[in-house]
Formats: C-alpha cells, structure tokens, sequence
C-alpha cells in the first residue's frame, strides 16, 4: 500500500469515551481543548488511532473502543486506572519530557497487560499536552494514539525508517494542534524542517497563494546546507510557471526525476530549478474546496528516476495538515473580522454600513468595496472601502452589473465571474475604467422594496471560498438591517433611542452569523425569544427587563460561531468528545459580547441557558440560586425549541413530547415557575411556536 493512503479498518475514527470529571473542569479548558484538537488532526493520518488520554501522573482519563478491546476492558473499569498498571515501563520512555516544550512526541514499542491475563506488544506515539502555569509550561496531560501492533518481524531498516516518518508526522500534527494565527509561521517552519530532514533532500518550501489562486502571498523555504527556514521570493505568481500552474491547478502532484528532461512547455519550471540547483522535485498542491490554494515543494541536487513512494504519501499527508490549518487560520480571522465589525456599530448608518465594506474587503481580499443605494435609474456609492479616488459618486445604472442584482434581488450572493468577457465588458466603468474582472454583489432591501447592493470589486479572477461567501452573505444582511433602520428613522418610525437601536440590530446580525454557519437550525434564536417573550408575560417581566431578555435570547447561542460548521451540521450524533466541542459555545458567546458592553444580565443569561437546577448542566455545573431569573427562562425556552424542532440528526419531536420534557423536569432541572408558566402557555393559551 503507498505510504499515505489510509487502511481499510482505518477510514473512521471511534470517539473517546471520557470521564464525567474530566468533562466536568478536573483539567483546566486549554488542555481539554488541546487533546480534542491533537485527537482530531492526528486521526488523519495513516494507520494511527486515538487511544487514550492519561494525567502526567498516569492516571487514565480517556479511552476508547479499539483500547477497551485490546485490554478487555469495560470503560468503567478502565476509567481513572493507573495507566502503570497496564504499561509499568511506559514512564522509562517519556522521562525527560517533564518542563520541555520543544520535545512534542515520544514513540516506543512496549508490552500491555490485558485484563485476561495476556500480554501484548504495541507501538505507542505519545504527545504531552502542556497548560501554562505561574512558572511557566507544565505537562498536564498525555495523549495516546497507537498504530498498529508491533510484530517481530517489524524491525528491519525499511521498518525504522517508516517508524520515524511516522513519529515526524505525529510531532508535526502536535504542533499544529496549539497554533494559533500569531504562531502559524513558526508551525509552518517546523513542519518544513521536519520533512526536509525526514526525507533527506536539499531543498523543501511551502508557498500560500492570494485570492487570485496564483500570486505568492506567503512562502518559506528550508535548505539542508544551513538546516534554516527562510523567507522565499523565488515565484512571485504562478502565472510565471504555466506548465506548474496547470498541473497543480488540476490537483495533481508534480513529479520531476531529471529537471534537464522537462519538456519544451515547462521551459521556465527548468529554468527556476536550474537556477536553485536542483535536480528533481516534488511538488504537491493545496487544495481547499477544489481550489489550488497553496503548493509544498521537495527539491534535491541529484537525480531521482522516480521519488520514493513514501516521499510522495509523506508531502500529500503533510500538504493536509497544512491545508487544514491554513483554512481554519483564515476562517478564525475571518469570524473575528465579523465580530469586530458588528461591535463597532453606533448610531450612524453611514458610518456602519462603511465598517460592514471594510470587513468584506478583507474577508474576500478584494480591490475594493462599495455599497450603492439605488435613485432611480442611476447608483450612488454611499460607502466603500479602498475606492479608487477618481470613482464618481453617482453612477449610470445602465449596463451596470449592481443595478441587475438590485432588480432581481433574491437574498443570496450573485457572482459575475471575467467581467472582461461578460456583456458588461462594454457598459460598466468597472471594466472600462478600473480594470475589474471579477464581481460578487448582494442584494439589498428596506422596507420590502429593493434598496441597493453590496459590491465587491477584483481585479484578478477571484474564486472565493465557501467559507468566505458564508461571511459575505451574513454582511448583506447586516447592510440591509442598516437600510431598514435608515429608512425607519427618516420616516420617524423609530421607538427606540438610537443607541438602544444600535444594540438590537448589533445582536441581531451577530444572531445571522451563528446561523450562516448552522442552517439546520437558523431560526431558533428567533424562536426562542418569541418563547422566551410570551413566558415573560405570565411571570411578569416587562419594560426594559423585557427587552433585555429578548435581546438575550437572541445571542444565547451566538458562540456557536467559534464551533466546527462539520459538527453543527452533522447527520448523526455528536459523540462525547464532539459535544464537548459544542458545550464550549456559552463560554464563546460571553467573550464575543464582551466588546459590546452589554447589561451583566444578558451576559449571564448566554452563559447559563444550559444550567439546570439540579447541577447537571453545562458549562460551570450551577444548581439552584446560583442560576439567574433569564437563564432559568431561557433554558426553557431553548428545551422547547429544540425538542420541537427538526436537526441534521433527527426529525423534531413535537411540541407534546417537549412539554412533557418540561413537565417531568419541573422543579429539578428547571425553574418550577417558568415550567408551570410554559405549561399553561402552550396547555390553555395554546400558543403556537411562530416559523
């Protein structure tokens, strides 16, 4: 089997089954965070499982099917065990590690012993997972993962050889793990030291592409003669290299034994390689979404008739990592972009909808942004973000691309792709006079009619992410909220001072940003404060408490922002360790409200909707008085809603089988007042959930 390409029995990873008390905070939230992250990059690789998860003192906090199988064990057995007891002289072979951060992972074959009786020989990779302290990194934790079971036989050169390749692949999926957008250049540099000295050759680098998936944004390279990393400006764009870009654009590995042996069509790769010194090379794409986004490179000053196969499956293996990384470094930065933008909001709707052009320019990596408001037949450019300073601020709508998308409105993105080549080659200034080749607009309404456009402007052949349209979108809406309060204050409809207004519409475009990334359950913010409002009304909330318990409700699950999009829309159930991953939206929503200043009260209802009376709830296991007046409200509400609603993982349950969720729970797990209140409400109002 090439090196690389997973085995059979290998295709699915069996989640951890983790013990209550870890789950519960016995491990500070870093260390939880760090595991579940090194559990899911590290289940990519070949032939490597998840095992376990054990204190730096032994003590076995996770584990999992293929473990309990290979002990014998229950999970209630193994749970909090002395992994000493099972592995007496695994410590021998991590002494040393205790205190050293560099030092990621540690491999040894080692006997286990069964709970039958029988011992077995194992291949164990171990990677520390460090928490910070008053003095610095202490080891907090171990995690496990084990490849195969070490045979007899194993042991030869090519069998070593392999070994180290996959004990470099599982340092490097360690270091990947606790990295952040600050430290991401160092965990590249890593990367790319390990595989040049794991592989031998002279030459290995890493380039990540612009929007235009050929210009050079950022590149690296390591050489063997200095064992350095260094900033690499040798291919400014990819269009430099047409017999590269195509074969990488295509997803293909490039495979070159003889640099002198390239055909006429590859005259400037051999020129590039010549000039470097190399003689063969293996080029590998990143690709995201079936977009190039990036490529990693291997270079040697000999020649190779054909690269080894385990080179080639260890670049594609790393070249995944990468990419993983790559896009979730963008979509974290991307997500704060958003955050940020909403945040500064205030009263002038000019001012925002200008803070909304910028953020879209930097999530898509436009030219330049604008947002046109229709008058009539022609355009005016409200606000932008690096307009070209000879734009007019008044532009003819006819021939114009933005005026098409007002007209057909709609309420997703409309993408014009060669805008050079289209019909508005002729009619568009865009084109004629700035260059533009790629054009993506949202539609904007106010008031139900038609209102404007939010543009963006490329002058290269942009081919946004999934990822990056997702953000695009929720900014068109958040443009149209902008209108709609606009056109509310000029015909003197507004109810609310300006900053309270500023505030409602702050939480609710952050509430469509949680739902851009969770569609199976877009809605339920607004239903749950239509709940949360007609509860309120029996317990005699009302006034200003009123209106902050909407606008709670409306952002209790906007942490859900910081959560894998794969697991919010998962077609099965979450395992243990994925609902932790979930659990962690309350504590998220809490720090992405900080910046607004909010009332305590609405911070504090986020953080408890899922506190339950009884302490069994999520995440700081209150019970009792310890649990506010809106976090008792809305964990009912939230409950109703749920059960009631469909999920990626199930159909909805209905609303008798919620209410007698409510019913049973009343007074133990949630607030006995608020359940009779629900009760009543829905039993002898019979008040209907609104879509």
């Amino acid at each position: 089997m090439k090196f690389g390409a997973p085995a059979a029995d290998t295709q699915s990873v069996e989640p951890l089954l983790l013990h209550t008390d870890w789950l519960a905070g016995a491990v500070p939230d870093a260390v939880r965070d760090q595991i579940r992250r090194l559990v899911e990059v590290v289940s990519h690789l070949p032939d490597i499982q998840p095992l376990g998860v054990i204190t730096a003192d032994g003590v076995v906090l996770g584990a999992n099917e293929p473990l309990l199988r290979l002990l014998r064990a229950q999970a209630d057995d193994l749970l909090e065990t002395v992994w000493d007891d099972l592995m007496p002289d695994w410590q021998t072979h991590v002494r040393g590690i205790h205190g050293d951060e560099s030092a990621r992972t540690r491999t040894f074959d080692e006997y286990v012993r069964c709970c039958d009786g029988e011992r077995r020989r194992v291949h164990v990779v171990a990677s520390p997972v460090f928490s910070e302290t008053a003095d610095g990194s202490a080891l907090a934790a171990w995690a496990l993962f084990v490849n195969r079971p070490a045979a007899a036989h194993d042991r030869g050169g090519a069998a070593h050889g392999r070994r180290e390749i996959e004990t470099m692949l599982a340092g490097v999926a360690a270091r990947f793990v606790d990295t952040s957008s600050e430290t991401s250049a160092e965990a590249f540099a890593y990367a790319l030291r390990q595989i040049g000295i794991a592989t031998g050759v002279d030459f290995c680098s890493m380039h990540e592409l612009a929007g235009d998936r050929a210009s050079v944004d950022w590149a690296r390279q390591w050489t063997r003669a200095d064992d350095e990393v260094h900033p690499c400006a040798d291919v400014a764009t990819l269009d430099s290299l047409p017999w590269l870009h195509g074969q990488l654009r295509e997803g293909r590995m490039v495979e070159v034994g003889d640099v002198g042996l390239l055909p006429a069509a590859a005259a400037a790769e051999r020129e590039l390689w010549s000039r470097q010194g190399l003689r063969s090379v293996l080029v590998d794409p990143l690709m995201h979404a079936g977009l190039l986004i990036g490529f990693l490179a291997l270079g040697a000053k000999r020649e190779n008739d054909s690269w080894p196969e385990e080179h080639a499956g260890l670049l594609s293996l790393v070249a995944d990592l990468i990419t993983k990384l790559l896009v979730d470094r963008w979509d974290e930065d991307n997500v704060r972009t958003l955050s940020a933008c909403f945040l500064s909001f205030g009263a002038d709707v000019v001012r925002n909808i200008g803070a909304i052009c910028a953020a879209a320019g930097s999530v898509l990596g436009a030219s330049f942004v604008m947002y046109e408001r229709r008058a009539g037949a022609d355009l005016d450019v409200v606000a932008g973000w690096h307009l070209p300073a000879e734009l007019p601020r008044r532009l003819s709508g006819a021939g114009s691309p933005s005026l098409d998308v007002i007209v057909a409105g709609g309420d997703d993105a409309c993408i014009v792709e060669r805008l050079d080549q289209s019909a508005y080659a002729q009619t568009s200034p865009l084109v004629t006079r700035y260059g533009a080749r790629t054009f993506i607009a949202f539609p904007v309404r106010a008031a139900d009619h038609p209102a404007g456009a939010l543009c963006a402007v490329f002058d290269i052949d942009a081919l946004p992410r999934p990822s990056q349209l997702a953000v695009f979108r929720v900014l068109g809406r958040a443009t149209s909220v902008e209108e709609e309060r606009r056109v509310a204050m000029e015909e003197g409809r507004l109810t609310l001072s300006l900053l309270e207004q500023a505030m409602e519409r702050t939480v609710a475009t952050l509430s469509a940003a949680v739902s851009a990334r969770d569609p199976y359950t877009a809605g339920h913010e607004r239903r749950v404060a239509s709940i949360a409002e007609a509860l309120a009304a029996r317990l005699g909330i009302e006034g200003e408490r009123l209106r902050l318990l909407r606008i709670a409700a409306i952002v209790h699950d906007l942490g859900k922002i910081v959560v894998p999009a794969e697991l919010l829309s998962k077609p099965s159930r979450l395992s243990e360790a994925e609902f932790a991953i979930v659990k962690t939206h309350s504590t998220a929503g809490v720090e992405l409200l900080k910046p607004a200043e909010l009332p305590d009260v609405i911070s504090e209802a986020v953080l408890q909707h899922h506190e339950r009376l009884d302490g069994s709830g999520y995440p700081g296991g209150l019970s009792g008085d310890e649990i506010g007046e809106f976090g008792r409200v809305l964990a009912v509400a939230d409950v109703v809603e749920a059960m009631s609603s469909h999920r990626p993982y199930r159909p909805g349950l209905g609303i008798a089988a919620a209410l007698d969720e409510i019913a049973l729970g009343s007074g133990a797990r949630y607030d006995a007042r608020v359940c009779d209140a629900c009760l009543a409400l829905f039993r002898e109002e019979g008040f209907v959930i609104p879509d």
